[in-house]
């Protein structure tokens, strides 16, 4: 699981720092956005299928002050992993870890990062769905 998470670093890493702005950041954003949608689904079909609400997500229908409650995940999320990449040297041992990949191992691994993706946007898609579906909300 380590590696796999290392590995998902490094791709996003590399991805982001062909473009501009910090590389860094950009995966931060995307694997909070990520462990968010994992989070939501997970509480989702926890609901649908045990009837038990353990968490409101809070939908907001026009910007206001409700609707940076994304804040609250993303800045400790990214603190705390520049603390553990950057401050603590992962960062340059994740890379060398994985700069001698071969381009089979980099196309494969490649579909593998990018149906993580969509997978999870699917999956809390579907497990609305399915609330909607049981609970008519």
């Amino acid at each position: 699981m380590k590696r796999a998470l290392r590995y998902f670093y490094f791709r996003l890493y590399n991805y982001y720092a062909s473009g501009s702005g910090d590389p860094f950041v950009s995966f931060c954003v995307s694997a909070c956005a990520l462990i968010i949608f994992n989070f939501f689904t997970l509480i989702e079909l926890i609901e649908v299928f045990f009837n038990f609400k353990l968490f409101y997500i809070p939908i907001q229908k026009k910007w206001s002050l409700g609707c940076f409650w994304l804040l609250l995940f993303l800045v400790p999320f990214y603190f705390f992993l520049d603390f553990l990449i950057r401050k603590k040297g992962l960062h340059d041992s994740i890379m060398e870890e994985f700069k001698a990949e071969n381009r089979k191992e980099k196309w494969v691994s490649s579909i593998l990062v990018i149906l993580y993706f969509v997978l999870s946007t699917g999956f809390l898609f579907l497990a609305l769905w399915l609330r909607q579906m049981v609970r008519g909300h």
